[in-house]
């Protein structure tokens, strides 16, 4: 389950709407409602609170994968037109062909 439905999930199951719960947080309900579509992320000091809220174990909301981690980076390029992807290659071919950026043997 992805975070947004966590969080929205979390408040719908203790039957706490917007308004109450971003009061808690100290947030909009606008801004909550981001959290929950899944349009914006909330700071880990939010999903601490979260957690207080809710009495949710440690970690349950953290966003990082438990899935054994990669060093490969993926994008969604998508909504990149031809220009843009063609600028993001070239971008990402300086980056590698840079010592600096590359990890030392």
């Amino acid at each position: 389950m992805d975070l947004a439905n966590k969080l929205k999930n979390a408040r719908i199951s203790h039957k706490i709407t917007q308004k109450t719960l971003a009061e808690k947080l100290g947030v909009s309900r606008t801004m909550l409602s981001l959290w929950e579509s899944g349009k914006s992320v909330p700071t880990i000091l939010h999903l601490r609170e979260y957690q207080r809220i809710f009495n949710f174990e440690k970690g349950y909301f953290d966003t990082k994968s438990k899935e054994k981690s990669s060093d490969t980076l993926s994008l969604d390029v998508s909504a990149l037109n031809p220009l843009g992807r063609h600028k993001l290659e070239k971008f990402y071919n300086s980056l590698i062909k840079r010592k600096e950026y590359l990890k030392k043997p």
